[in-house]
């Protein structure tokens, strides 16, 4: 036998009942599609679908189509270099297949550091899976004797190719600055000490699995313990930026 419609008093009687007890998107929503059909562009909404490497993309009602960045909660590493070899300042890893061509990674870390009685040099170097591929190094300068500095630093690193001989560039920037004072971009070891640095390659590929998990972070090290220099990650975030 039919149901009778609602009139319009039964649909407001409805509506009052469900209200505050309607689903509130608690379950976990997956996007469809195996990635790679760009939606046609809507006016007034963005349109969120999988790209072609799984990751979730999102097109603009102009039709601008872009990769949602991702970034994880910030955690506090406290790791202290004080040593001569490069050593971990923060890291996290990239899961295994996640990488594709034109994937970026990152990790951004903050910290202090003192630099010693005797000035040292002062190395920054972007990790991958136990490679070191872009890295600078301060000049014993960067910095007067005993001073404080504050420091941060970025590493990025960008899938060219995949697979077991999967390829790889990166970047490596970041400032590094007195503490405690007023700054002046003078450089080397003046008591305004300050300078933006920035280090990547040219044309060179690291070769690095992306079918496996690889460690991803920054290392540092100091060009002699001599004066005992210091240097400690106090934050740190990582990031797939694409």
């Amino acid at each position: 036998m039919p149901t009778a419609p609602f009139t319009l008093e039964q649909a407001e009687e409805a509506i009052a009942d469900l209200r505050a007890q309607v689903d509130r998107m608690g379950e976990v929503h997956a996007l469809d599609g195996s990635g790679g059909v760009v939606p046609n562009a809507q006016p007034g909404q963005a349109q969120l679908y999988t790209a072609t490497d799984g990751q979730p993309a999102y097109v603009t009602p102009a039709g601008l189509a872009m990769g949602s960045m991702g970034a994880q909660q910030a955690f506090f590493p406290g790791n202290t270099v004080t040593a001569a070899s490069l050593q971990d300042l923060g890291s996290w890893t990239i899961p295994a297949t996640d990488a594709a061509v034109g994937a970026v990674y990152e990790i951004e870390v903050q910290g202090s550091g003192t630099q010693g009685s005797a000035a040292q040099t002062l190395e920054f170097a972007v990790m991958l899976g136990g490679n070191t591929l872009s890295n600078l190094t301060l000049g014993a300068n960067f910095m007067a004797a005993n001073a404080g500095f504050r420091w941060r630093m970025a590493a990025r690193v960008i899938t060219l190719t995949t697979g077991a001989g999967g390829t790889w560039q990166s970047l490596l920037c970041g400032e590094v600055s007195v503490a405690g004072t007023s700054l002046l971009s003078s450089g080397a070891s003046s008591a305004n000490a300050t300078s933006g640095v920035v280090s990547c390659e040219g044309a060179a590929t690291t070769a690095v699995d992306t079918t496996a998990d690889q460690v991803f972070g920054l290392s540092a090290a100091w060009g002699s313990t001599t004066g005992a220099p210091s240097l400690t990650s106090r934050v740190a975030i990582p990031k797939r930026i694409c």
